[in-house]
């Protein structure tokens, strides 16, 4: 069941790879660089002041 539920939300947020990240069901990141990381941690910074 959890295979499915990860196809299921791999289609829903529409990975085309991997490493992919997902930051509050808002936000898809994907890439291999180091940039990657910068803007993941960006993204959860905006998250957190939203709230």
């Amino acid at each position: 069941s959890k295979v499915a539920k990860s196809n299921q939300l791999a289609q829903q947020y529409q990975l085309t790879g991997v490493p992919a990240v997902v930051v509050n069901g808002k936000y898809v990141v994907q890439g291999e660089d180091g940039k990657v990381t910068q803007v993941v941690n960006y993204l959860i910074e905006k998250e957190r002041k939203a709230k």
